[in-house]
């Protein structure tokens, strides 16, 4: 069913820039706290000493070579986190996972070929719901130019998709608080797909980037 472009979202599209300069910082000691012996972390660092930006994650994916996905992955990772402490630790975890190296070159040529609900599908790693997987999927997509744009779904969008009255469980599988507040956004492939062709459609309609509403829905947050 399309879904009509939210009023609220027809009257800030002259604000709807593209987002490439959306730095998020983050603390290098606390990563390397855990990924000190890491070459391609380390590499991220020196590049990208104290913040990195969705053009520079997008840059990266759109290199060629065979380490690439595993750097897009930390990359995204960082970006992701920024400064929340426990980033790091679960990063950590989710690389020493048997069948990782795997999962990130298949998700990461899936989106290439603009496949995302079989990436979606394959993506498994412990610690990287979709609120993050998501994201990877989205630096891949971009750095590669496929389209529809794949997008970012995290609980943040999801709040802000349901105050525009957009019915969520069309898009999503949702946890929410005792005050009726999205804290989770669980796992739905078809509804991911489905979410992603509704902010391309309304993109093309309103003549901006797709991911430029995407950043607006995270940045409306209330």
């Amino acid at each position: 069913m399309k879904q009509d472009i939210p009023a609220s979202l027809l009257a800030a599209k002259s604000n709807l820039y593209p987002p490439d300069n959306h730095h998020v910082p983050y603390d290098s000691k606390v990563w390397h706290k855990w990924f000190a012996e890491d070459t391609d972390f380390n590499e991220l660092t020196q590049r990208y000493p104290q913040q990195i930006s969705r053009s520079e994650v997008a840059e990266l994916a759109g290199l060629s070579g065979s380490g690439i996905p595993r750097k897009v992955f930390l990359a995204t990772m960082l970006w992701g986190y920024g400064t929340v402490g426990y980033g790091a630790y679960r990063t950590s975890i989710m690389v020493k996972v048997k069948g990782f190296q795997n999962i990130i070159e298949k998700s990461f040529s899936l989106v290439s070929d603009g496949k995302y609900i079989d990436a979606y599908e394959m993506f498994y790693l412990p610690m990287c719901g979709p609120a993050f997987f998501t994201k990877y999927f989205y630096f891949v997509g971009l750095g590669n130019k496929t389209m529809p744009l794949p997008l970012i779904l995290d609980s943040v969008v999801a709040n802000s998709l349901t105050q525009l009255g957009v019915d969520i469980y069309r898009l999503a599988r949702v946890v929410k608080n005792s005050a009726g507040k999205i804290t989770s956004v669980a796992r739905y492939a078809d509804g991911y797909f489905q979410y992603v062709e509704m902010i391309n459609s309304w993109a093309s309609e309103i003549s901006c980037r797709p991911d430029s509403i995407e950043k607006w829905l995270f940045s409306s947050r209330n």
